[in-house]
C-alpha cells in the first residue's frame, strides 16, 4: 500500500491590540466592536515603561494605532514608532473627530458607524517608496492653489487622516499606492 504525505499549511495571525490615547477611546471601541482588544497610554503621560510594554507586547500581537488626528496623537505616534516600528497605522479624518458642542477633537467622538467603518482601514507600512516628493509635485498635490483640497480629498477616499504634504507622500507609500492610482482619484473628484 502506497503512503501519501499530506502537508498543511496553517497562516497564524497575531491578535490585534488597539492601541489608544484614553479611557474613553478604548470605551468606545468596545460599543462598537464588543471584545475588541485595547491598550491605553494614557496621552501624553505616556512614559518609558508604557513604551516598554508596547515592545513587549509587539512580540505575540499585532499593534495598531488608532490615536487622535491633532498634533498631540502625531507626536505620541511618532514616539511609538521610533520604538515599536511594526505597528500597523489606523487614521481617523479630523471632521469626523469634533466634540460636537465644543473644539476637542479626540476618537471618543466618532459615531458608531464612522468608528465602524474606521476599523477596516489598517494601513501596513510598505517595504519600499512606490511615489516620489517629486511624483507628488508632478501631480500637482503640493505648491499649488488647490493642493492642499486635492490632498485632503484623496485622504478621506484612502482614510489616511489629517496631513501635510511630506506626511501625505508616508502614509500613500504606507499603503503601497501607485501614481496611476492617484490620478484616478484626482481625476474622479469635482474641482471646488
Amino acid at each position: 500500500m502506497e503512503r501519501k504525505l499530506i502537508s498543511f499549511f496553517f497562516i497564524v495571525k497575531k491578535p490585534l491590540i488597539y492601541v489608544v490615547e484614553g479611557i474613553h477611546d478604548a470605551s468606545r471601541l468596545q460599543q462598537v466592536r464588543p471584545g475588541i482588544s485595547t491598550f491605553v497610554i494614557g496621552g501624553f503621560g505616556m512614559n518609558e515603561e508604557t513604551l516598554a510594554t508596547l515592545g513587549k507586547l509587539s512580540e505575540k500581537n499585532q499593534l495598531i494605532l488608532l490615536l487622535d488626528p491633532d498634533s498631540a496623537g502625531t507626536k505620541l505616534r511618532q514616539k511609538i514608532k521610533e520604538k515599536v516600528p511594526e505597528t500597523i497605522d489606523l487614521f481617523a479624518d479630523q471632521e469626523l473627530c469634533h466634540q460636537k458642542h465644543g473644539k476637542k477633537i479626540g476618537i471618543e467622538h466618532m459615531t458608531n458607524s464612522d468608528l465602524d467603518e474606521l476599523l477596516h482601514h489598517e494601513i501596513e507600512p510598505q517595504e519600499t517608496a512606490i511615489i516620489t516628493m517629486v511624483e507628488i509635485d508632478d501631480l500637482g498635490l503640493m505648491g499649488q492653489a488647490n493642493s492642499a483640497w486635492l490632498r485632503q480629498e484623496i485622504t478621506k477616499k484612502l482614510h489616511l487622516g489629517h496631513t501635510n504634504a511630506k506626511q501625505f507622500l508616508v502614509r500613500l507609500n504606507y499603503l503601497g499606492c501607485q501614481v496611476c492610482e492617484i490620478k484616478e482619484i484626482i481625476s474622479s473628484l469635482k474641482p471646488i
